[in-house]
């Protein structure tokens, strides 16, 4: 997991709520719009070799929580 050092959860962020308002808060994606930087900043990306293979949700400074297929390994 890599954590990038510039981005972080302030304590003063209301968790669940966007630190910068995206222009569409309540709509379905459709079509997909690139967020606004910082936005979510509970998002995280998983990847492996650079290579985003799934994303996730920072509970904590330590935890990620994320879907079972994302580590489906044969």
């Amino acid at each position: 997991l890599y954590i990038n050092p510039l981005s972080s959860i302030l304590p003063d962020d209301i968790c669940g709520m966007p630190s910068n308002q995206p222009r569409f808060l309540f709509s379905r994606i459709m079509g997909g719009e690139e967020a606004v930087p910082y936005s979510w900043p509970w998002q995280v990306s998983i990847q492996i070799s650079a290579e985003h293979i799934c994303g996730g949700a920072a509970l904590t400074k330590e935890w990620v929580v994320t879907a079972a297929h994302c580590f489906n390994y044969k």
